[in-house]
């Protein structure tokens, strides 16, 4: 494997990172729909998906490749989860609305911070062009993975989002329990 198809690959995963807390967040609305015995609006937002999604990805490839891909089925699971979420708002008033903007702009405002803070480190591993580019490659996946780490962590903090300090706390006791795993 080359360097620049490991570059690739970090470039790619940056970008699928984005939806992952799209994919939590579904996989949570989805049991509320179904415990309140909602089965057709999944299925519909499902279908629409679905053909949103056959429609985009042939075109989207031809001119992002990969990448593009990524981005269509990323920008399809973020519009479902906030469409869905919508619903459940509107329907049976599971949450209040002023609560779902705040998890939606904290969700943002972390996901902008990774993207931001993996640019800079992208652009320098460029910028070194090394001989052996799978070492940097390696390096960029590694250094993107720890400041992505730090990013959701001092921005969850700076919002004062209070799972992310009680995960915190449990890696902090795990660790110091480790010799009893």
């Amino acid at each position: 494997m080359s360097g620049t198809a490991l570059a690739e690959i970090s470039r790619l995963f940056g970008v699928l990172v984005m939806g992952a807390p799209a994919g939590a967040l579904m996989a949570i609305i989805l049991k509320v729909s179904f415990s309140v015995q909602d089965t057709k609006s999944p299925a519909i937002a499902t279908f629409i998906s679905a053909v949103i999604i056959t429609w985009f990805v042939p075109f989207a490839s031809k001119t992002a490749g990969a990448t593009g891909v990524a981005v269509v089925y990323i920008a399809v699971t973020w519009a479902g989860v906030l469409g869905l979420l919508s619903y459940q708002v509107w329907r049976y008033r599971t949450i209040h609305f002023r609560e779902m903007m705040r998890y939606s702009g904290s969700l943002a405002v972390v996901c902008a911070g990774i993207m931001l803070s993996a640019v800079p480190v992208h652009t320098f591993v460029v910028m070194i062009d090394t001989p052996n580019g799978i070492i940097s490659a390696v390096f960029e996946i590694g250094v993107i993975a720890v400041s992505s780490i730090l990013v959701v962590y001092i921005i969850s903090r700076f919002l004062r989002i209070r799972e992310i300090s009680e995960i915190w706390k449990f890696i902090r006791w795990k660790l110091r329990n480790f010799d009893n795993l």
